[in-house]
Protein backbone atom coordinates (compact mmCIF):
# COMPACT_ATOMS: atom_id res chain seq x y z
CA UNK A 1 0.00 0.00 0.00
CA UNK A 2 2.72 2.42 0.99
CA UNK A 3 4.65 1.43 -2.11
CA UNK A 4 1.74 2.38 -4.37
CA UNK A 5 1.28 5.65 -2.58
CA UNK A 6 4.93 6.47 -3.00
CA UNK A 7 4.81 5.65 -6.72
CA UNK A 8 1.72 7.79 -7.15
CA UNK A 9 3.31 10.69 -5.33
CA UNK A 10 6.39 10.38 -7.49
CA UNK A 11 4.23 10.43 -10.62
CA UNK A 12 2.42 13.53 -9.47
CA UNK A 13 5.66 15.37 -8.71
CA UNK A 14 7.12 14.41 -12.08
CA UNK A 15 4.00 15.64 -13.87
CA UNK A 16 4.16 18.99 -12.11
CA UNK A 17 7.82 19.43 -13.01
CA UNK A 18 7.12 18.55 -16.64
CA UNK A 19 4.23 21.01 -16.76
CA UNK A 20 6.37 23.80 -15.35
CA UNK A 21 9.17 23.16 -17.78
CA UNK A 22 7.24 22.51 -20.99
CA UNK A 23 4.02 24.60 -20.83
CA UNK A 24 4.52 28.05 -22.53
CA UNK A 25 4.11 31.34 -20.70
CA UNK A 26 1.40 33.97 -21.53
CA UNK A 27 3.82 35.96 -23.71
CA UNK A 28 4.83 32.82 -25.57
CA UNK A 29 1.17 31.96 -26.10
CA UNK A 30 0.47 35.44 -27.55
CA UNK A 31 3.45 35.11 -29.85
CA UNK A 32 2.25 31.74 -30.99
CA UNK A 33 -1.20 33.15 -31.86
CA UNK A 34 -0.35 36.65 -33.32
CA UNK A 35 3.04 35.88 -34.69
CA UNK A 36 6.34 37.55 -33.82
CA UNK A 37 6.23 41.36 -33.31
CA UNK A 38 6.95 43.38 -36.45
CA UNK A 39 10.10 45.47 -35.97
CA UNK A 40 9.36 49.25 -36.20
CA UNK A 41 11.60 51.24 -38.58
CA UNK A 42 14.01 53.55 -36.88
CA UNK A 43 12.98 57.26 -36.95
CA UNK A 44 15.03 59.36 -39.39
CA UNK A 45 15.30 63.11 -40.08
CA UNK A 46 14.89 62.68 -43.82
CA UNK A 47 12.43 65.14 -45.44
CA UNK A 48 9.59 63.64 -47.48
CA UNK A 49 10.50 63.48 -51.12
CA UNK A 50 8.23 64.93 -53.79
CA UNK A 51 6.21 62.58 -55.90
CA UNK A 52 8.07 61.64 -59.09
CA UNK A 53 7.01 63.59 -62.22
CA UNK A 54 5.82 61.43 -65.12
CA UNK A 55 8.32 61.25 -67.97
CA UNK A 56 6.05 63.05 -70.48
CA UNK A 57 5.39 65.95 -68.11
CA UNK A 58 9.07 66.20 -67.18
CA UNK A 59 10.03 66.51 -70.87
CA UNK A 60 7.38 69.13 -71.45
CA UNK A 61 8.50 71.12 -68.39
CA UNK A 62 12.11 71.07 -69.58
CA UNK A 63 11.27 72.66 -72.91
CA UNK A 64 11.40 76.49 -73.03
CA UNK A 65 8.14 78.31 -73.50
CA UNK A 66 7.55 79.10 -77.17
CA UNK A 67 8.35 82.72 -78.01
CA UNK A 68 5.54 84.49 -79.82
CA UNK A 69 6.69 85.10 -83.36
CA UNK A 70 6.72 88.80 -84.10
CA UNK A 71 4.31 89.65 -86.85
CA UNK A 72 5.75 91.98 -89.48
CA UNK A 73 4.31 95.44 -89.18
CA UNK A 74 2.12 96.38 -92.07
CA UNK A 75 3.45 99.46 -93.83
CA UNK A 76 1.28 102.49 -93.38
CA UNK A 77 -0.47 103.52 -96.54
CA UNK A 78 1.44 106.24 -98.24
CA UNK A 79 -0.25 109.55 -98.28
CA UNK A 80 -1.16 110.65 -101.81
CA UNK A 81 1.39 113.03 -103.22
CA UNK A 82 0.05 116.55 -103.33
CA UNK A 83 -0.86 117.59 -106.80
CA UNK A 84 1.67 119.97 -108.26
CA UNK A 85 0.36 123.48 -108.55
CA UNK A 86 0.59 124.97 -112.00
CA UNK A 87 3.62 127.22 -112.43
CA UNK A 88 2.81 130.92 -112.39
CA UNK A 89 4.23 132.36 -115.62
CA UNK A 90 3.69 135.98 -114.59
CA UNK A 91 5.64 136.76 -111.42
CA UNK A 92 7.03 140.18 -112.39
CA UNK A 93 7.24 142.66 -115.26
CA UNK A 94 7.87 141.01 -118.61
CA UNK A 95 8.71 142.79 -121.85
CA UNK A 96 9.08 146.57 -122.41
CA UNK A 97 6.57 147.53 -119.73
CA UNK A 98 7.98 151.02 -119.04
CA UNK A 99 8.12 151.95 -122.76
CA UNK A 100 4.59 150.76 -123.59
CA UNK A 101 3.10 152.24 -120.42
CA UNK A 102 4.68 155.64 -121.11
CA UNK A 103 3.38 155.66 -124.68
CA UNK A 104 -0.12 154.63 -123.60
CA UNK A 105 -0.28 157.39 -120.96
CA UNK A 106 0.92 160.10 -123.35
CA UNK A 107 -1.06 159.23 -126.51
CA UNK A 108 -4.61 160.02 -127.47
CA UNK A 109 -7.29 157.82 -128.94
CA UNK A 110 -7.67 157.58 -132.68
CA UNK A 111 -10.59 156.72 -134.94
CA UNK A 112 -9.75 153.00 -135.04
CA UNK A 113 -9.53 152.57 -131.26
CA UNK A 114 -13.14 151.51 -130.77
CA UNK A 115 -13.01 148.76 -133.42
CA UNK A 116 -9.72 147.42 -132.05
CA UNK A 117 -11.15 147.34 -128.51
CA UNK A 118 -14.15 145.40 -129.81
CA UNK A 119 -11.79 142.91 -131.48
CA UNK A 120 -9.77 142.41 -128.28
CA UNK A 121 -12.89 142.00 -126.12
CA UNK A 122 -14.24 139.27 -128.43
CA UNK A 123 -10.99 137.31 -128.01
CA UNK A 124 -11.98 136.47 -124.41
CA UNK A 125 -15.26 134.51 -124.70
CA UNK A 126 -17.07 133.53 -121.50
CA UNK A 127 -17.11 129.88 -122.65
CA UNK A 128 -13.31 129.61 -122.83
CA UNK A 129 -12.89 128.11 -119.36
CA UNK A 130 -11.98 131.36 -117.55
CA UNK A 131 -14.98 133.72 -117.70
CA UNK A 132 -13.35 136.16 -115.29
CA UNK A 133 -10.08 136.43 -117.21
CA UNK A 134 -10.92 139.61 -119.13
CA UNK A 135 -11.54 142.85 -117.18
CA UNK A 136 -11.15 145.87 -119.50
CA UNK A 137 -9.39 147.32 -122.57
CA UNK A 138 -8.37 150.83 -123.60
CA UNK A 139 -6.56 151.59 -126.84
CA UNK A 140 -4.46 154.62 -127.84
CA UNK A 141 -2.80 155.50 -131.11
CA UNK A 142 -0.03 152.86 -130.88
CA UNK A 143 -0.61 150.90 -127.66
CA UNK A 144 -3.61 149.13 -126.12
CA UNK A 145 -3.78 148.32 -122.43
CA UNK A 146 -5.76 145.22 -121.46
CA UNK A 147 -6.48 144.41 -117.83
CA UNK A 148 -6.85 140.69 -117.08
CA UNK A 149 -7.51 138.74 -113.89
CA UNK A 150 -4.57 136.38 -113.97
CA UNK A 151 -4.11 133.02 -112.23
CA UNK A 152 -1.67 130.17 -112.78
CA UNK A 153 -4.46 127.85 -113.98
CA UNK A 154 -5.64 130.29 -116.68
CA UNK A 155 -2.73 129.81 -119.05
CA UNK A 156 -4.66 127.98 -121.78
CA UNK A 157 -7.53 130.53 -122.00
CA UNK A 158 -4.93 133.30 -122.07
CA UNK A 159 -2.94 131.69 -124.90
CA UNK A 160 -6.15 131.07 -126.85
CA UNK A 161 -7.05 134.77 -126.48
CA UNK A 162 -3.62 135.87 -127.74
CA UNK A 163 -4.11 133.71 -130.83
CA UNK A 164 -7.50 135.31 -131.50
CA UNK A 165 -6.09 138.79 -131.02
CA UNK A 166 -3.15 138.09 -133.31
CA UNK A 167 0.00 138.87 -131.33
CA UNK A 168 3.33 138.42 -133.15
CA UNK A 169 3.44 135.18 -135.16
CA UNK A 170 -0.11 134.34 -134.03
CA UNK A 171 -1.36 137.30 -136.08
CA UNK A 172 -0.37 135.66 -139.35
CA UNK A 173 -3.38 133.36 -139.24
CA UNK A 174 -5.81 135.84 -137.71
CA UNK A 175 -8.15 138.37 -139.23
CA UNK A 176 -7.91 141.75 -137.53
CA UNK A 177 -5.55 144.61 -136.84
CA UNK A 178 -2.74 142.48 -135.39
CA UNK A 179 -0.15 143.44 -132.80
CA UNK A 180 3.63 143.41 -132.93
CA UNK A 181 5.87 141.36 -130.68
CA UNK A 182 6.90 141.55 -127.96
CA UNK A 183 3.97 142.23 -125.69
CA UNK A 184 4.46 143.50 -122.11
CA UNK A 185 2.98 142.20 -118.84
CA UNK A 186 2.97 143.85 -115.41
CA UNK A 187 1.31 142.31 -112.30
CA UNK A 188 -0.61 144.87 -110.22
CA UNK A 189 -1.04 144.18 -106.50
CA UNK A 190 -0.89 140.89 -104.55
CA UNK A 191 -2.82 137.70 -105.23
CA UNK A 192 -6.14 137.17 -103.52
CA UNK A 193 -7.18 134.06 -101.58
CA UNK A 194 -7.82 132.21 -104.87
CA UNK A 195 -4.41 133.10 -106.33
CA UNK A 196 -5.92 135.67 -108.70
CA UNK A 197 -4.48 139.14 -109.23
CA UNK A 198 -4.78 141.97 -111.71
CA UNK A 199 -2.27 142.10 -114.58
CA UNK A 200 -1.79 144.89 -117.13
CA UNK A 201 -1.19 143.59 -120.65
CA UNK A 202 0.25 146.09 -123.15
CA UNK A 203 -0.11 145.38 -126.87
CA UNK A 204 1.81 147.28 -129.57
CA UNK A 205 -0.47 147.98 -132.52
CA UNK A 206 0.82 147.27 -136.01
CA UNK A 207 0.62 150.18 -138.43
CA UNK A 208 -2.48 150.08 -140.55
CA UNK A 209 -1.83 149.16 -144.18
CA UNK A 210 -2.05 152.09 -146.53
CA UNK A 211 -4.47 151.46 -149.38
CA UNK A 212 -3.68 153.21 -152.67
Amino acid sequence: MSRNVAALALLIVGSVLWFLLVWPTAEEEEELVLGPPVPQPAATNLQPTAAPIPAGEAKQAALPEPVAEAMPEEPEPEAPAPSAEPKDLIEGDQGPVAEYRRAHESERRDSAATDIERHIRAAFPESDGAPGLFKSVLCRETVCKVEIRWAADRVQPYVAAMKRIGVGDYGKAQQGPGFAAPLALSPIGPKDADGVRLVELYLKRKPLAVVD
